[in-house]
């Protein structure tokens, strides 16, 4: 058998509770908001844009996002391709087979593509 467990609140406390106020519900953010111009109708979502929140330095930079990505990516490629290019050259001159660098090629390679 649980047993039960009162909550016993102070007598201002108890008197006051019917007097608390109780905020309106705010509207729901995927509601849209049809405006008609024209023979178009614009659908806004949400009240709140990302781009009205940034700041216009940011904006302009992130204009520039596609091709700090490629950049990204292809200093990524010719890092990949130096480290393969330094394990070959590394073999032909001591005439070893280095597994550990290979094993750990395989592994970039796994977690980048």
């Amino acid at each position: 058998m649980k047993s039960r467990q009162i909550l016993i609140l102070p007598y201002s406390i108890k008197s006051n509770v019917s007097q608390v106020a109780v905020p309106a519900p705010r509207p729901v953010i995927t509601s849209f908001h049809v405006r008609t111009q024209g023979k178009y109708e614009i659908n806004r979502i949400a009240a709140h844009d990302d781009a009205d929140l940034l700041s216009p330095f940011k904006r302009r930079l992130f204009r520039f996002a596609p091709l700090f990505t490629l950049l990204a990516m292809s200093s990524y490629l010719g890092y990949f391709g130096y480290r393969i290019y330094c394990t070959v050259s590394a073999q032909t001159e001591y005439h070893r087979t280095y597994v550990m660098a290979w094993l750990f090629i395989a592994s970039e390679f796994c977690v980048a593509s």
